[in-house]
Formats: structure tokens, sequence, C-alpha cells
């Protein structure tokens, strides 16, 4: 494992850290890990990788939310959408769903201006399930938590992301 491209010209794989959030990521790593990890056990370390992106780059981005707080909330959100839609989410939406959340919500404590979403909310779907009430009943706890209230346009962004 390494942070820059190598070289490699022996027989030993590597991996760069960064290529964790590509598309084919777990490929990648049950390649690198075939004969040292229980191929069940690659999905866990990928999560782990991108926790540890994640944190790293809400430090960098956050203004008051702590990263160790929020990134295990999100990390709970987008788990309970990708069950509730059955999704399977790749390694970089994934990332991206973690940031996104994660920023969402400190916009939303900081009252950050809304927009108006191009249609109507209430009639999107994902995979046949309507997309909005399962989504609002998916964000209740850290509304709760944080005595805020999502945005319909915050949440038709995670329509957006869930959906490309």
């Amino acid at each position: 494992m390494s942070t820059s491209y190598l070289d490699n010209k022996t027989d030993i794989p590597t991996i760069n850290l960064l290529d964790v959030i590509d598309e084919d990521a777990e490929k990648q790593l049950e390649q690198v890990f075939k004969n040292l990890v229980h191929p069940n056990d690659v999905s866990n370390i990928l999560n782990e990788f991108i926790h540890f992106f994640s944190k790293e780059g809400l430090s960098e981005k956050l203004v008051f939310l702590n990263p160790d707080v929020i990134i295990r909330q999100v990390e709970d959100i987008v788990e309970k959408l990708e069950r509730r839609f059955n999704l399977k989410l790749s390694a970089k939406m994934r990332f991206n769903l973690l940031m996104h959340s994660a920023l969402l919500i400190e916009r939303t404590i900081l009252g950050v201006e809304d927009h108006s979403v191009p249609e109507n909310i209430d009639d999107l779907k994902i995979n046949e399930r309507l997309f909005y009430q399962n989504a609002k009943n998916v964000f209740y706890t850290l509304e709760q938590f944080y005595k805020i209230q999502i945005s319909d346009w915050e949440l038709y962004v995670i329509y957006e992301l869930l959906i490309s």
C-alpha cells in the first residue's frame, strides 16, 4: 500500500490508497489481498479506508462539528439508505455520500440558504420505493440529535446522488 503510484517490477502487488474510492476498488483489493485476507473481509477493509478518508477530509472542511461523531452518524445514515432502497453503493459513491451528508448537516445548522426543488419530491422513487418519506425517516435521528430540519432541497440532492 502506498500513497504514490509505484513502478512495481516485482510480483508483490501494490495498491495506491487513493484508488480505494474507485468504482472497482473492491475488486482491486480482493486481488491485492487474495492470499492474505478472506474475501468476505475485503468489504470491511474497504469501509475502514473510506471511514479514514472521510474523517480526514471532513476535518479540513467542517467548521464546528466533530468529525469523529458526525462520520459515525452519517455512516449509519448511508447504511440505512442502502438497505431502505435496496442499493449497493460503490466505494466512490459511499465516500461522496458520507462527505455530502456530513456537510449538509453542518450547512443546515448554519442556516445556509435553501433552494427550490425542480420536481415534486413526493413522487420520486428509488427501486419502486417512495424516496421522500423514506429519506425523512432515515434522517430523523440526525434531525432530532442536532435539533434541525433537513430541507427538501438537501434531500433532493441526496436523491440525485443515489440515482447517479
